[in-house]
């Protein structure tokens, strides 16, 4: 949700009903028409930013005030914001400039609200899910994931989801500022980012000298079908 009116008279019900919040799991997507950056559309840009970005971040917000202003009254809670991220942010997708820019900046948001929730009580956490839904199957095709087995069991199902989030929310998680790739019976903890290799020099580089010290050094991108179905 993006309009934070709406999401402030969430968090104000969520109140007045249980006297509390302990957590917050921000779920929102959805994807434009898949066009390349070159020719998009400028309103489908804002629409997609909007929801997939701005729709963590305005739910944060109340939440963060909230938890807040119970430290600064001595009720300091073991709080969790939990947000969701995409392959086609970690791993990029074609025509999905804007999806994959909103959903790589939720982990900006996330590492952001880490730092400054951590006077509060609050950690913040990023899931990136691989589950067989109406989107999942627009953006990868119906085959891409595959059918149950034939014991019924279907290693893609939305509700596989739930036990990492719910881990997440937990009071006593130790978790905070990790990022987690969930599908099935697998979690994945991804590292982002982190140091693959650095090049030291004793003069200043050149372009030559940089090509020199960087050559067999640079990282394989990963594919969004390596990250979902390796």
């Amino acid at each position: 949700m993006s309009d934070e009116t709406q999401v402030a008279a969430m968090i104000s019900a969520t109140l007045q009903a249980f006297g509390r919040l302990d957590y917050a799991f921000n779920y929102a997507a959805i994807i434009g028409d898949e066009t390349p950056l070159a020719v998009y559309a400028h309103e489908t840009w804002d629409r997609v930013i909007a929801v997939n970005l701005k729709g963590h971040a305005a739910p944060s917000r109340p939440a963060m005030a909230y938890w807040r202003a119970e430290a600064k009254a001595d009720r300091t809670r073991a709080a969790s914001i939990i947000h969701t991220t995409s392959s086609s942010g970690l791993c990029g997708n074609f025509g999905q400039a804007n999806y994959g820019a909103a959903k790589m900046g939720v982990l900006g948001l996330s590492k952001v609200l880490a730092i400054e929730g951590a006077k509060y009580g609050v950690r913040s956490n990023v899931i990136s899910p691989s589950a067989r839904t109406r989107m999942t199957a627009v953006m990868t095709g119906t085959e891409a994931l595959g059918e149950p087995d034939d014991t019924g069991y279907d290693a893609y199902g939305p509700e596989h989801i739930a036990a990492v989030v719910a881990w997440l929310a937990e009071a006593g998680c130790p978790a905070n500022d990790q990022v987690f790739h969930v599908s099935g019976r697998r979690v994945r903890v991804l590292e982002a980012p982190r140091i693959a290799y650095e090049a030291r020099s004793d003069a200043d580089f050149t372009p030559e000298t940089v090509a020199a010290a960087l050559a067999d050094h640079l990282v394989r991108p990963l594919e969004a079908f390596e990250l979902i179905l390796g």
